[in-house]
């Protein structure tokens, strides 16, 4: 066999042997590691916050709160303020009609 064919064989061997796989793979199963490792973001594992943060990457409205993801992969939740008045629960608009539109000098 000549030299240079011995060599290609030889690295064609070499590159079956010590093929490498790159890549992230599946990213369903990297989303759910995430949710495993983290919760659902109505779960609220980061804990509640006061004050909406400026920092969050995305949020989400859940059921009387809205979860906010923060950098550090963890969800903070704010609840969300309820429609209330010092005198008491609000009550329907007394209002008999509607109009669709106003002309400017009418406010």
């Amino acid at each position: 066999m000549k030299p240079n064919m011995k060599f290609l064989w030889r690295i064609i061997a070499l590159y079956n042997i010590v093929t490498v796989y790159a890549g992230f793979g599946d990213p369903r199963k990297a989303k759910e590691l995430l949710r495993k490792q983290y919760g659902q973001p109505c779960d609220c594992r980061g804990g509640q916050i006061s004050e909406p943060p400026s920092d969050r990457i995305t949020q989400v409205t859940c059921t009387g709160k809205t979860a906010y993801l923060m950098p550090n992969q963890l969800w903070k939740c704010k609840s969300t303020p309820r429609d209330t008045s010092p005198s008491g629960p609000l009550l329907e608009c007394p209002c008999s009609s509607f109009q669709s539109s106003v002309h400017s000098s009418c406010y």
